[in-house]
């Protein structure tokens, strides 16, 4: 048993209230919260098919806020990298060593917080041939440790896109992968039944929080807060690094 405390409830709500939150707020983040706190005090093995259910239910609320700016084109290439990728990252998920699976995303979080916070803006964009591979490698993370964003982020932020092409496009790449995900961890036996019941405690925390996270989207300054953010999951990948 992983959740063998009321607390232990109680840190679980939070940390997917927290996440939802980011979630709804910058477009991005449920899966870069919760899979940097989640593994300091509960297994892989039980935090990333939960996230990985939690994760479809919160991005297809935010797909739906955004659904007009769809483009089947835009989302394609990513897509259809991740199939590839995500058999691989779960089979890592499965065989590999768990302390091996946190010490590298803890290096890929960190990195990718730091290219978020001092990238300079790109003067540049990537061919579409380009999102095959950043879906690829988005898809191998995606199915180990739930963390698809960040390549998938990268890729986006490198293209001639408005704001609500690259988040629709980036809800949509990650809702679907979810899914894929979740199937890919039904096969392999991840999807237990205390992660079933767990994820059915918290799915409210994560409705309110992600609500919340929509409602103030356009309230504050999102870069400030995304300088937060960023600055706060450096910390916490050097915490998950030497757990």
């Amino acid at each position: 048993m992983c959740i063998t405390s009321f607390w232990d409830y109680a840190l679980l709500a939070a940390i997917i209230f927290l996440a939802s939150g980011v979630q709804g707020l910058s477009g991005f983040g449920f899966a870069l919260v919760s899979m940097s706190l989640l593994p300091l005090f509960f297994p892989i093995t039980f935090v990333t098919p939960l996230v990985a259910l939690e994760a479809a239910l919160v991005t297809f609320y935010v797909f739906l806020t955004l659904r007009s700016h769809f483009d089947i084109k835009k989302l394609s290439p990513l897509l259809i990298g991740a199939l590839f990728g995500i058999p691989l990252g779960v089979f890592g998920l499965i065989h590999l060593n768990e302390v091996v699976i946190i010490r590298t995303f803890a290096v890929c979080l960190f990195l990718y917080a730091l290219y978020s916070l001092v990238g300079r803006e790109p003067s540049f964009s990537l061919s579409k041939t380009w999102g095959y591979v950043f879906g690829f490698v988005s898809g191998c993370l995606g199915g180990a440790y739930n963390t698809s964003g960040p390549p998938a982020i990268i890729y986006t932020s490198l293209q001639d896109w408005d704001k609500n092409e690259a988040t629709i496009t980036l809800q949509s790449y990650f809702m679907v992968t979810a899914l894929l995900i979740i199937v890919m961890h039904s096969i392999n036996g991840l999807i237990t039944v205390e992660v079933l019941k767990c994820v059915g405690i918290v799915i409210p925390f994560s409705l309110v929080g992600v609500f919340i996270g929509t409602y103030f989207f356009s309230r504050i300054k999102q870069e400030t807060f995304k300088r937060i953010v960023f600055t706060l999951l450096m910390i916490v990948s050097a915490a998950l690094f030497f757990h």
